[in-house]
């Protein structure tokens, strides 16, 4: 069965071993992106992935998945110059909830001494104090690390208590989803989206959640319980934007979203759907909502004003998503990938 999964995996991924083989130049490469499916994260690869196209003309950018990561890291290593560029892929698995990704990035960093490598905008939570300690040599020692993080929480956790010593490399930048825009389907309606977590980061309570129901119950609207994660199920990259733009359309056709997930909040902003938004257990909802500016068609959620709060966002019109503030807000990263480039192509000179 196991050798059955790695021949899978190898056909998925069959157009990157081919492209490391071929390609002889200097690249950067996006590191730890998803096959699985949660489409936030795949949302962040896919506006990743652009953004460094966009930044990189000159050079090769390649994909490399955590699936790849996993089962073929001597390959890819033997196919890393120290004149690469890496990037860790954004998102929330920095810390202790999510282990896996944790040990990987920790792994890259000891791996690629000489290599400089950006964290793309992530949230970092740990709840365990001796985790944090163990895993700070490996940011601490790296000499070309840069940390870019998308909420106020995660950047002053890191520049006063975690990583001090290296404030001068970390970045508060926004989630790279809101680098997108999705235009609206105008219509008029009474759906309403629900979309829920049912993992290890879910605090909303069942209560909660009745009480949202009662109201929408009694101004005729209807609910739509939606997604973002699908169990022991893969997509191969190629195969995303399709994906992605089906999720979307979910979004973009909803009269209102209500949400405790970062991306289903994201994803609401992007296609202009007013969202009522919930906190998770490590607060990367609250953080991101208090970067938001001018984004009026998101609330966040306050137990004591549900009802009013429901009431505003069911009647408010005329949204409409520019991705003007993001592009204001991610000019850090876009200056620091600018000289990081005029950097290494002055070594290669």
């Amino acid at each position: 069965m196991k050798n059955l999964k790695k021949l899978i995996e190898w056909f998925m991924n069959l157009g990157t071993f081919f492209k490391l083989i071929f390609f002889k130049g200097d690249k950067v490469l996006l590191l730890l992106s998803p096959q699985y499916v949660n489409y936030g994260d795949h949302a962040i690869a896919y506006s990743s992935l652009m953004y460094l196209k966009k930044n990189f003309p000159d050079r090769r950018v390649f994909e490399i998945s955590v699936n790849f990561y996993e089962n073929w890291k001597q390959f890819l290593q033997s196919h890393i110059s120290d004149n690469d560029i890496l990037i860790i892929s954004g998102g929330g698995f920095l810390g202790d909830i999510w282990p896996v990704f944790q040990k990987y990035t920790e792994e890259i960093l000891e791996t690629y001494p000489e290599n400089h490598i950006v964290v793309f905008p992530q949230t970092i939570f740990f709840q365990d104090k001796k985790i944090m300690s163990q895993s700070k040599k490996y940011f601490l020692e790296h000499k070309h690390l840069y940390i870019c993080l998308r909420e106020k929480n995660s950047y002053e956790f890191v520049t006063g208590q975690w990583l001090p010593e290296k404030k001068e490399n970390i970045y508060l930048v926004p989630d790279m989803v809101l680098g997108l825009d999705f235009p609206k389907d105008r219509m008029s309606n009474k759906e309403v989206v629900l979309c829920f977590r049912n993992d290890r980061e879910r605090v909303l309570d069942d209560i909660t959640k009745e009480r949202i129901q009662k109201f929408l119950d009694k101004n005729g609207y209807h609910t739509k319980t939606i997604s973002m994660t699908r169990e022991h199920c893969e997509f191969p990259v190629y195969a995303r934007k399709f994906f992605l733009n089906r999720k979307l359309s979910q979004y973009r056709k909803a009269g209102l979203v209500i949400t405790d997930r970062l991306h289903g909040m994201i994803f609401a902003i992007i296609t202009s759907t007013p969202c009522l938004a919930f906190d998770n257990s490590s607060h990367k909802v609250r953080g991101v909502f208090n970067q938001l500016h001018d984004i009026d068609y998101v609330q966040f959620a306050e137990k004591n004003e549900l009802e009013q709060q429901l009431e505003y966002l069911t009647n408010i019109s005329n949204v409409e998503y520019s991705i003007k503030n993001f592009e204001e807000d991610s000019k850090p990263l876009w200056d620091l990938l600018k000289r990081i480039h005029e950097r290494r192509t002055t070594n290669d000179d």
